[in-house]
């Protein structure tokens, strides 16, 4: 039997629109490069060997417009790297709680400069957005977001694209109601402008939380594959969760990505006088690709990303991808009946995916399934895979 690692996350490199870099459960942080010649790929460093075992990178994302890269660890820590020459600096959140997700503050916005990271305890009874302010020479402790319900959970966050604005998704700490908080970005440590709860989730199932990623690059016969199988990051189990939130370009829409397979997007404009609560839509993907042994462990909407490849200026379409092997296009222009277009459609469940600009050099489309297949797509279908 192949067990694999999994890779976590997966951005493109602002300044080098033909590399991709990822982090992966083995601990590791890679760079590909892609170019006519194929695949080259380079380490850039081991967290479990340099850092300590139980240091698994779980989410990256690069400061917009910059080479300045934030790689966010289950273990609470966030190691930034603001240049190749200089040690990273690590971020640690307070109280011992387990990593969730980082943002940062767009680019030519009042919040520019700032980090928002979320994190949560391992049973899910409290959580902090915690923000830090980057200086020339490191990033600085800012404050912290004060929830109307203390120190919920954290589950997801979202920032919109001018920086006034940002989300955060929380889980409750004694139920199970999910709650979506606004905080104004120039007030951030008062309480919420507003909040009310999403829907219910479908799930009647446990299960482990935190969605795989693109299964790793590295061959099957590497040595650095083990006979442990690295599915999910987070040691915590729960019946439903918000996997992601995302603001479109235009700020208009807001979406959040779930664990039941189903991705809500609600109209930002009313959300704040009570009639915009109940989502605008609800995308749904179709059952589960999942092999026998998985069935119990659906991963839901493993990925979602706006397509903002025009600024604000870009239209409102969203691509989803789940537990169907779909990776689908949704118009936010359409009725609220569609079905979603087709862009690709996997061997099984979707892990992660990453939409590139073709206009900037960028690939079109990378994805991976949960059985260590990685896709490379362009405008005329797939174009070539492998299994790594």
């Amino acid at each position: 039997m192949r067990v694999y690692y999994t890779v976590c996350d997966a951005k493109f490199d602002p300044l080098e629109p033909t590399s991709v870099v990822t982090c992966s459960s083995d601990g590791t942080l890679q760079s590909w490069q892609f170019d006519e010649n194929g695949i080259a790929q380079s380490s850039l460093g081991s967290y479990s060997h340099d850092y300590g075992i139980d240091v698994r990178p779980h989410d990256l994302e690069f400061k917009p417009g910059t080479s300045i890269l934030v790689v966010g660890c289950e273990n609470g820590e966030s190691y930034l790297h603001s240049s190749p020459d200089l040690h990273p600096q690590v971020l640690r959140l307070k109280g011992d709680l387990l990593f969730v997700e980082l943002v940062w503050g767009p680019s030519a916005s009042p919040v520019e400069d700032i980090l928002f990271i979320g994190g949560r305890d391992e049973l899910g009874h409290r959580g902090t957005v915690q923000y830090w302010k980057l200086r020339p020479e490191k990033a600085v402790p800012w404050g912290e977001l004060k929830g109307n319900s203390g120190s919920s959970p954290c589950e997801s966050l979202a920032i919109n694209a001018i920086g006034s604005q940002i989300a955060v998704f929380t889980s409750g700490a004694r139920d199970s109601r999910h709650t979506v908080e606004f905080y104004d970005t120039r007030c951030c440590a008062a309480k919420p402008t507003s909040a009310f709860n999403i829907p219910s989730f479908s799930n009647n199932i446990r299960r482990v939380i935190r969605s795989p990623s693109i299964s790793a690059f590295n061959g099957p016969g590497d040595a650095s594959f083990s006979s442990s199988n690295q599915r999910s990051p987070s040691p915590r189990t729960d019946a439903d969760e918000v996997l992601q939130a995302s603001f479109s370009p235009d700020g208009i829409f807001l979406a959040c990505a779930r664990d039941d397979n189903m991705t809500n997007v609600w109209d930002s404009r009313f959300l704040g006088d009570g009639r915009g609560q109940e989502p605008l839509f609800t995308l749904q993907h179709g059952p589960s690709k999942a092999s026998m042994d998985l069935r119990d462990r659906n991963w839901g909407i493993a990925g979602m990303t706006w397509i903002n490849h025009m600024g604000s200026s870009s239209p409102p379409l969203l691509v989803t991808g789940g537990d169907d092997g779909a990776i689908k296009l949704w118009d936010m222009r359409r009725s609220f009946d569609q079905k979603g277009q087709l862009l690709a459609e996997l061997e099984t469940n979707v892990g992660h995916f990453v939409i590139g600009d073709a206009t900037n050099g960028e690939i079109p489309l990378l994805a991976g399934d949960c059985h260590a297949n990685f896709y490379v797509y362009d405008y005329r279908g797939k174009s070539s895979w492998r299994d790594w």
